[in-house]
């Protein structure tokens, strides 16, 4: 998440991609990686797979009003 954190920092959004889908494939459940990558997709335009992100963050986290916001 750190790297992940940098990379958006650093405006490198593809770094910050990859770093996320690292995080995903370590721990599924990772709320920051799937909040950071439902927005990533959000920006990039494609918002079925933003959409993807958002509602497997909401069924692990589904009190948290985060994700109503994209």
């Amino acid at each position: 998440n750190s790297l992940g954190s940098y990379f958006l920092a650093s405006e490198d959004v593809i770094g910050a991609k990859n770093a996320f889908l690292k995080t995903l494939t370590l721990d599924r459940k990772n709320l920051f990686a799937l909040e950071f990558m439902g927005k990533i997709e959000s920006w990039n335009n494609n918002p079925k797979k933003a959409l993807e992100y958002f509602l497997e963050y909401d069924a692990l986290s589904p009190s948290n009003p985060v994700v109503c916001y994209y």
